[in-house]
């Protein structure tokens, strides 16, 4: 799973910078956007189904349900009928954080130590961000 968080992180690093590339290659960055919303949601359901309520107790386990459902919500539902508003920025924020379900893969891994820190210094930026969001 950590290999797909990879890739995730590398699709959304290419949207931000959508001027660099071609139409379609957008387009094939939109469809691998759906697919890893597919696994996500996939991964949380075979959790759930599997462990239950300890699952549900856990940091991760709630942390998982938030990034999964804000990916659903803003991809499948506010997509499909076309809402605009300033309130779509937290739910893009949150899409941001699904970059944070890297940690879960990194910190693991003693040898990735550097990378670690990056990936707390992310989570730091999108704590900030959401708190900026909530005051303006």
């Amino acid at each position: 799973m950590g290999l797909v968080i990879l890739a995730n992180a590398l699709c959304m690093g290419m949207q931000a910078d959508q001027k660099l590339y071609s139409e379609q290659t957008m387009q094939t960055i939109d469809v691998l956007d759906h697919a890893f919303l597919v696994l996500f949601t996939v991964e949380l359901t075979l959790m759930v189904v599997a462990l239950g309520r300890d699952f549900l107790n856990t940091g991760w386990g709630r942390f998982d349900c938030v990034i999964v459902g804000s990916g659903i919500v803003s991809q499948w539902v506010l997509e499909r009928i076309d809402f605009k508003a300033d309130s779509v920025q937290l739910l893009l924020i949150l899409r941001v954080a699904r970059l944070l379900k890297l940690a879960r893969a990194v910190r693991l891994m003693s040898q990735f130590r550097l990378l670690w820190m990056l990936v707390r210094g992310l989570y730091s930026a999108v704590e900030a961000l959401l708190w900026a969001v909530v005051l303006a």
